[in-house]
């Protein structure tokens, strides 16, 4: 990771270290490893190697392989979704070992009855009318579940007796308890309580002794599913715990040799990175019989008839639970990440545990101090007990920030300032609606209501009617240092307190553009804005000092895997072009306009002058748009069409014109050629800044694209052939904003070309298919309804991008009023601004901001629809004549315009047939509809 990075979602996933996956790499490259189902010394090396991990994974949790079993899995939600499809609520009374309840079981209990029932037909017809006459048990599960254990329930529903969702206390109080199915039948089955070790939405932890009170059925709320369809009866013993350890056992220890829960599950990423999509559910053998399982599949059975129903399970409960071939290379690197734990930290859990604690008590207590001006809370924490145990709280601070009117800030605009400053934490409700709906205060309805409205799990609408939909949540794992803390405490500070000295978490400015180093006069500015008198709170447990020898071994790797990278770039430049002085000189270097585009510029102005000229031959792509001649538009006012500009290559510089032809995708040629890395992934300013020294131009006259760049020779392609040889064109498909794309590749030469120019090996530009219908998603404001007919370039959002020179003057000034009261972090004239903004038209004439109004918009004759706001993120604080970035203008349009930082309108416009070319042309009148 580099080391301006700062990794705050250790509660997703934990980072990898660079010693583990070195050590990984060593031992798959000298050990030969098997398929384990087959014969042979690679496939018993890997045979006994699996073994040894089930020692390990148990022995890390404190428990013995004579109590308790393993069984590898896709990741806790596939063992949940295991524990859900097999647990049995049919079982009669009895509890552990019941040989009654699993026929055909060994003296282990960890046979499995199908096979019993499968060796002889005639014994079905006897077991079905003993399951109909089964009792059934009950399926609980707390409001503070996750997702996936929430989902246990649709099985249960099918199966169980009852189904119901309880909210406890700490002491285990019942909050609220809701039954969301219950029948006649007798409740003396097997019952099922799932709850988590830690809830990963606020960290909260739950009291392990509620294992041993449930199973003795001395929680307040057992009491009613206990009793029978008779209401005296109680069925004793056949209670049995499921604790979700996901998020604990990420920075905690947990003891089952003490606990000694039934079912434990386990994700391996969230403990040290790597292998992803790999867990475990953890089996305690007493508890083994009331998993049944149906479906078998290759390696879990010791025989089976084709012909007949036949099959006989294997013995061992992970041999029978683990079907198919497992994924071996990735169990067998297990051992190296449990090794970097010992190795960074030799004193084990309880070390990161304390850890990550004091990390995560210091920015609670430094955050809930924080107050606006006038006195108001700057943050609203979702805590319970204000950070005072750690036997009670783990390393995750949950909350939303507000503003100094008391008015929510949304998730969404956090996130994005964050990754403006390479602060990368999690936002929304974590796939935990329980917690969510709890600490937000949401009723059913309301989250029912949010749904109807738009909201979905996972996007970016934030806020409906001033409420959140989901909060911001910054959790920290044992990779994490003070630092990390204390920067993310400045960016929240620097970015939304308002209108008081700010605090002073971090000695230096935290913000460092990428590949840019910061000027002797800007240092300055930084150092005089670092001198805030503020002292920080004393209320934590240790200082930064205490921490730092935890964080030694941490800080060593993460620099010694950053030294590694670069000295990796160094070699893969050379190895490009042998001209890394050339390179280098190519970032740092101020642009001109080389003669070509210059040249370019001239035909068009040219092209203008000949009004016999016609574009139509240039592309049959090519028509006329309808208009909507009844449509009433406002007078022009002043109101017209100030600029033109074409991006040619996705994320690439402007091409800017006094006029242009139109398509049906937009401006003709509009972001029709994408620059992708060597995976395939579009490459954006937000990845590489150099992007925007890459001046893409066209040229109508010889139907050419000319790409320039700094310090290298200009590359000209044919706007008609893909490539040079049409034999080296291949289609491939790309992705932008979700939506599959069909391109053509461009060739070697360009990618060499590129490659060169970006310092990035594997760079391939790819040009949009001619047949290809990827189409607008926005509503029309006037239609209420999706763009369906509007056909997309490579463009995100919509055909066109309008900005106003009014609204940009406005923004302008804002940013000149509080850079000079020390709250903006850079200040540059309006162009530049208008330049952030990589609109395709500009007007003039307007007051500030009225376009969010505009319903149309006719240019000349030509009638667009407005799609709405265009919501900003940070690709707006980069310079587009140098690629530098900065916090402006995000951080001010966040303060002033807030939700979702819009700046400028979308256009789209209908298009009926092929016709004449249309164009629009600088000076065009603009007429407008509210």
């Amino acid at each position: 990771m580099p080391l301006d990075e700062v990794y705050l979602d250790h509660a997703g996933a934990t980072l990898t270290s660079r010693s583990q996956l070195d050590a990984v790499h060593h031992d798959l490259s000298t050990h030969l490893y098997g398929n384990p189902h087959s014969r042979g010394h690679p496939s018993q090396l890997t045979s006994d190697t699996v073994d040894q991990i089930r020692c390990r994974v148990l022995q890390h949790f404190s428990a013995s392989s004579t109590e308790y079993s393993l069984i590898f899995t896709s990741g806790c939600t596939g063992a949940l979704k295991l524990l859900a499809e097999a647990f049995d609520y049919q079982g009669r009374a009895g509890g552990y070992g019941n040989k009654d309840v699993g026929k055909g079981h060994d003296s282990d209990n960890k046979g499995d009855n199908s096979s019993t029932l499968s060796k002889n037909p005639s014994t079905i017809n006897d077991s079905v009318n003993e399951f109909q006459s089964c009792r059934k048990g009950s399926f609980t599960y707390l409001l503070d579940n996750h997702t996936s254990a929430q989902g246990m329930r649709e099985y249960a529903f099918q199966k169980a007796g009852k189904v119901q969702c309880i909210d406890l206390d700490i002491h285990g109080n019942t909050i609220s308890h809701s039954v969301l199915s219950a029948n006649d039948s007798d409740l003396s089955g097997n019952h099922l309580f799932v709850y988590p070790a830690q809830s990963n939405f606020s960290g909260k932890k739950y009291p392990v002794d509620w294992i041993h009170q449930v199973k003795r059925g001395q929680m307040p709320w057992q009491q009613d599913a206990l009793k029978d369809v008779n209401g005296s009866k109680r069925c004793e013993n056949c209670w049995f715990t499921a604790l979700d350890a996901a998020s604990l056992v990420s920075t905690s220890p947990l003891d089952l040799g003490s606990i000694k829960p039934d079912f434990v599950i386990i994700s391996f990423y969230k403990m040290f990175g790597f292998p992803t999509g790999l867990g475990a559910l953890i089996v305690h053998n007493k508890a083994a019989h009331v998993l049944k399982k149906t479906y078998f599949g290759g390696g879990t059975v010791a025989v089976s008839l084709a012909k007949q129903r036949f099959h006989v399970s294997r013995s061992s409960l992970s041999q029978r639970f683990e079907d198919g071939t497992i994924p071996f290379l990735d169990i067998i690197s297990l051992r190296h990440g449990f090794d970097a734990l010992n190795r960074f930290y030799p004193g084990g859990m309880l070390d990161i545990s304390q850890m990550t604690f004091t990390l995560a008590q210091f920015f609670h207590h430094q955050l809930t101090s924080c107050h606006h001006g006038n006195g108001s809370c700057l943050a609203e924490v979702y805590c319970e007990d204000n950070f005072q145990n750690i036997e009670t709280q783990g390393a995750i601070v949950t909350f939303n920030l507000l503003r100094a009117n008391g008015n929510y800030i949304g998730f969404s605009e956090v996130e994005k300032l964050g990754q403006l400053y390479n602060i990368h934490f999690r936002t929304g409700c974590f796939c935990n609606i329980g917690a969510c709906q709890k600490y937000l205060k949401m009723s059913d309805e309301q989250i029912q209501g949010n749904f109807s409205a738009g909201h979905v799990c996972g996007d970016d609408l934030d806020l409906i009617d001033g409420r959140p939909t989901g909060a911001v949540r910054v959790s920290f794992g044992y990779m994490s240092t003070m630092l990390d803390a204390k920067k993310c405490l400045q960016f929240i500070v620097d970015c939304f307190l308002e209108r008081c000295d700010k605090q002073v978490f971090c000695s230096k400015n935290i913000w460092q553009p990428v590949g840019k180093t910061v000027a002797a006069s800007d240092s300055s500015k930084v150092s005089e804005k670092n001198n805030v008198n503020t002292q920080l709170l004393n209320d934590i447990t240790v200082n930064a000092s205490d921490t730092q020898y935890d964080n030694t071994i941490v800080n060593e790797e993460k620099s010694s895997l950053a030294q590694s990278s670069n000295i990796e770039n160094t070699k893969v430049s050379q190895q490009l072009s042998g001209k890394v002085n050339k390179m280098m000189v190519c970032v740092e270097m101020n642009f001109e306009t080389p003669s070509e585009i210059r040249k370019v510029n001239t035909k068009l102005e040219q092209l203008i002058q000949n009004k016999e000229h016609s574009y139509g031959d240039l592309n049959p792509d090519i028509v006329t748009m309808v208009t909507e001649e009844t449509e009433e538009f406002e007078a022009c006012e002043g109101r017209v069409l100030a600029d033109i500009f074409l991006y040619p290559v996705k994320s690439c510089a402007a091409f800017r014109v006094p006029r242009w032809p139109l398509c049906s995708r937009g401006l003709l040629y509009d972001r029709e050629w994408m620059i992708v890395m060597e995976t395939g992934i579009a490459l954006t300013q937000k990845r590489e800044y150099r992007l925007c020294l890459l001046r893409p131009s066209i040229d109508l006259l010889s139907g050419q694209l000319i790409l320039a760049f700094p310090g290298m020779n200009v590359l000209r392609l044919s706007l008609t052939d893909m490539v040079g040889d049409q034999n080296e064109a291949s289609l491939c498909n790309g992705k932008v904003c979700g939506d599959r794309v069909s391109s053509v590749d461009c060739g070697v030469v360009v990618a060499d070309w590129l490659s060169e120019a970006l310092c990035r090996p594997g760079c391939r530009l790819i040009r949009q298919a001619a047949d290809d219908t990827r189409a607008s998603k926005l509503k029309s404001s006037t239609y209420d309804s999706t763009s369906s007919d509007m056909r997309l370039s490579l463009s995100n959002e919509s055909q066109y991008l309008m900005i106003t020179q009014d609204s940009t003057a406005a923004l302008h000034q804002k940013i000149l009023e509080r850079y000079q009261e020390g709250d903006a972090d850079a200040c540059f004239d309006v162009n530049n601004l208008v330049d952030r903004f990589r609109a395709n038209l500009v007007v003039r004439g307007c007051s500030p901001f009225e376009e969010d109004t505009w319903s149309s918009v006719q240019i000349g004759k030509l009638h667009f629809q407005s799609q709405g706001q265009c919501s900003r993120c940070q690709m707006v604080c980069m310079d587009q004549s140098s690629g530098e970035r900065s916090g402006e203008p995000l951080k001010t349009l966040a303060v002033w315009r807030g939700k979702k930082i819009p700046f400028g309108i979308h256009l789209g416009h209908a298009w009926k047939v092929e016709r004449d070319f249309t164009e629009i042309q600088v000076g065009d009148p603009v007429f407008v509809t509210i």
